[in-house]
């Protein structure tokens, strides 16, 4: 697997900050879903999707097209755009956006599709699977980077990033199959922080198969988080609405389907210290903004 490292030089560019017109509302009214109902003992079980999100924020126009979501060790949340390397600091009960900051001295577009944080560092995934390295930065900020090629564009299209820090490797989830061979399964590749590779040995695959005893016949993930409680894997899928539950053996623990009514197009997927779950959809011209929605845990 041939690896390209690239560096750009930091500078210092005013980033438009938070977009007005953000909206936070606590939800009460039960929504209708015919979600699955997940074991009490797994991480989906921590939560009642049978009922309305505990709060759903509007977020600012900058982020319309989310397409990420990230926790650092800290507790924050961070999120990013799809078009644009630009790493944001959300509020993640009312939306407004703390911070942001760039990626590169000149503005990087590409079509990103995940976020990561590992030990202080911020990781960025392109739908081929470039990987952009980066520590955080100050608001209005451009950091330096590093960027590696894994050329996993060849084998699918990547969509969703996540760091397991039991193997110290990132979690690199494939939407869309362009080898025959990955075309019958969910498929997660794992890339080592520390080696700077991918670990093929440890690739994980789901077969489709093992998804029809929760109704499922297939599945497009667009974005993965590893649940800090349990260890296993949320992989969230906009095409099927809905969320599945895979132990690092890929063992199906768990799935449950979401409200159309507040998950548009679901893009991202992270949980928080306090193990309270954030959805990040995405929103469009005819739907309006982005949103973040908030499932608070019933158990600790």
């Amino acid at each position: 697997m041939k690896v390209r490292w690239v560096t750009a030089c930091s500078a210092v560019l005013a980033i438009v900050g938070a977009g007005a017109g953000h909206v936070s509302r606590t939800m009460s009214a039960a929504t209708s879903t015919k979600a699955h109902v997940p074991a009490s003992d797994t991480a989906l079980g921590r939560y009642d999707f049978s009922r309305d999100p505990d709060t759903r924020t509007e977020l600012p126009l900058k982020l319309t097209e989310i397409s990420g979501l990230a926790v650092s060790e800290d507790g924050r949340i961070f999120a990013h755009d799809d078009e644009r390397a630009i790493i944001s600091e959300v509020n993640a009960s009312s939306g407004q956006v703390v911070k942001s900051f760039a990626i590169g001295d000149r503005s990087i577009r590409g079509d990103f599709e995940g976020l990561a944080v590992a030990h202080g560092r911020f990781y960025m995934v392109t739908s081929d699977g470039t990987i952009y390295e980066t520590a955080e930065g100050n608001d209005g900020e451009r950091v330096r980077f590093e960027r590696r090629i894994t050329d996993l564009g060849a084998e699918c299209e990547i969509e969703g990033l996540s760091y397991d820090p039991s193997s110290r490797t990132l979690l690199l989830a494939c939407k869309e199959c362009h080898k025959e061979a990955l075309c019958n399964s969910i498929t997660v590749f794992r890339w080592s922080i520390d080696s700077k590779a991918l670990a093929k040995a440890a690739t994980l695959r789901v077969p489709f198969a093992a998804l029809q005893k929760v109704g499922l016949n297939t599945f497009n993930p667009s974005g993965i988080e590893r649940d800090p409680q349990t260890g296993n894997y949320l992989l969230i899928a906009a095409k099927q609405r809905s969320i599945i539950e895979i132990t690092p053996a890929g063992k199906l623990v768990a799935s449950t389907k979401l409200a159309r009514r507040w998950h548009r197009q679901s893009e991202g997927i992270a949980v928080l210290p306090n193990l309270t779950l954030a959805i990040g959809d995405e929103g469009g011209k005819k739907t309006g903004r982005g949103s973040l929605a908030l499932y608070a845990s019933r158990r600790k």
